[in-house]
């Protein structure tokens, strides 16, 4: 991406660590709730490419964790968790910074808009895949209401 300083790329074994940490903050902090429908982790940490950059980037030093909530339409967002990007295709919020280094972000995604082909195709340019059987995108499923 454009503007986005070098970053180092945190090894297997400590992109593994975190993974773990921000899945059990995730399912812990979402669960149970019967509006979401499925969260998947997509971005740097699916990719293998999570890590710290040479200097600082939109004020963090370390990838950020991209969290995908698959609603329902009337799903609420609770007021804690701060707005960072507004659109009608969907909305994300930053949640909380895991050991006070690890942003993590949820992109709050309604029905409406996922289950929309026009939607999904504009998803996929901006790299978020919620058309996840045609993604080109690697992401990684955390949950998915039975």
């Amino acid at each position: 991406m454009k503007g986005r300083p070098a970053k180092i790329i945190l090894s297997k074994s400590g992109q593994k660590k975190i993974f773990e940490k921000i899945k059990k903050f995730v399912l812990k902090d979402l669960l149970p709730n019967p509006k979401i429908n499925k969260i998947i982790l997509y971005g740097s940490l699916a990719k293998g490419t999570f890590g710290r950059y040479v200097k600082h980037f939109k004020n963090r030093i370390y990838s950020d964790a991209d969290i995908i909530l698959f609603v329902e339409n009337d799903f609420k967002v609770p007021k804690k968790w701060k707005k960072h990007v507004m659109a009608d295709l969907y909305q994300i919020y930053n949640v909380a910074k895991l050991d006070k280094k690890f942003l993590i972000q949820y992109v709050v995604c309604r029905k409406s808009s996922y289950q929309n082909k026009k939607n999904q195709k504009e998803a996929e340019k901006w790299g978020t895949p919620i058309a996840l059987k045609k993604s080109k995108h690697k992401f990684i499923v955390l949950y998915e209401r039975a």
